[in-house]
C-alpha cells in the first residue's frame, strides 16, 4: 500500500458493521437485502465462512482496494486462524467494486475467478444502476463456490432461483410468441400475472422468495486478508 494512502487511512473513520449486509450507500432494496442476508447467514452456519457485503458512497479519493483491506482488517472478517472471509464492497459514486479474500479462501477464490464473477454477475447490473441485482448475483455466485468446496447444499433448502447472468430486466423478458399465446388462452386475466412476474427478484428467488430470513450476525470472527481478490470499474 502506498505510504501516503496508509497515512490518510489512519485518519479515515471506518464504519462499524451492522450485519452481514452493510448498505451504507442505501442502494439495495430491502427485500433484496433480506435475500443477501439469508445467503450469508446460511454460508456462515453451514461452512463457517463469513461473507460481508458493503456499499459506500465514496472513499474520497482513496483507492477502494486500500480502503477495503483496511475495513476488512478492522472488522476481522472470517474466523480467527482460518481467515475464511470475503469482502464484497462497492463505492457507488466512484463506480468501483472489489472482492477481497481472506488467506483461507484464496485457493477457491483466486484473483482471476473473482474478476470473472465481477465481469459476469456484477458489473452488468451495476452499469444499469441495478445495485441490488448486482450485489445479489455476486453473493449467490460467491456463496455457491464456498458451499461447493465445503460439500454443502446450495442454494439453501428453502431457496429456488435461476442464477442471473444478464441484467434482471432482460432475464425477466418472455418471448413475444409465448406472451401472445398466453393472451389468446386467458385474455386480460394474464395482466396480474405479468405484473407479479415483473417484480424485482421474481426470477431469481422464485415465488417462495428466500423465506423470512434468519440472520444470526453477532460480529465477525477476527480473520485476516493478504489483499487477494479483484476489482472492476463500471
Amino acid at each position: 500500500m502506498n505510504m501516503l494512502w496508509l497515512v490518510i487511512l489512519v485518519a479515515v473513520e471506518i464504519p462499524k458493521p451492522v450485519g452481514w449486509v452493510n448498505d451504507f450507500a442505501d442502494v439495495i432494496p430491502q427485500e433484496v437485502e433480506q435475500q443477501i442476508d439469508h445467503i450469508c447467514t446460511y454460508i456462515k452456519q453451514q461452512t463457517g465462512a463469513e461473507l460481508a457485503v458493503v456499499s459506500i458512497t465514496t472513499t474520497e479519493g482513496i483507492p477502494l482496494r486500500d480502503y477495503g483491506v483496511e475495513l476488512y482488517e478492522k472488522w476481522g472478517i472470517g474466523e480467527e486462524a482460518k481467515d475464511n472471509g470475503v469482502l464484497f464492497i462497492a463505492a457507488i459514486a466512484d463506480r468501483r467494486v472489489e472482492i477481497i479474500t481472506g488467506y483461507g479462501v484464496e485457493g477457491i477464490l483466486p484473483d482471476g475467478l473473482c474478476g470473472e464473477i465481477l465481469d459476469k454477475y456484477v458489473v452488468p447490473y451495476f452499469k444499469r444502476k441495478d445495485y441490488g441485482g448486482g450485489f445479489l448475483a455476486g453473493t449467490l455466485e460467491i456463496g455457491r463456490i464456498i458451499a461447493e468446496d465445503a460439500g454443502v447444499e446450495f442454494p439453501p433448502p428453502d431457496v429456488s432461483y435461476d442464477m442471473p447472468v444478464v441484467p434482471a430486466t432482460r432475464q425477466r423478458m418472455l418471448p413475444w410468441g409465448l406472451l401472445l399465446l398466453l393472451f389468446i388462452l386467458v385474455g386480460w386475466r394474464i395482466l396480474p400475472m405479468l405484473f407479479f412476474m415483473s417484480l424485482p427478484g421474481y426470477w431469481i428467488s422464485g415465488r417462495g422468495g428466500f423465506g423470512s430470513g434468519f440472520s444470526s450476525f453477532g460480529g465477525f470472527g477476527g480473520g485476516l486478508t493478504g489483499g487477494g481478490g479483484a476489482g472492476r470499474s463500471w
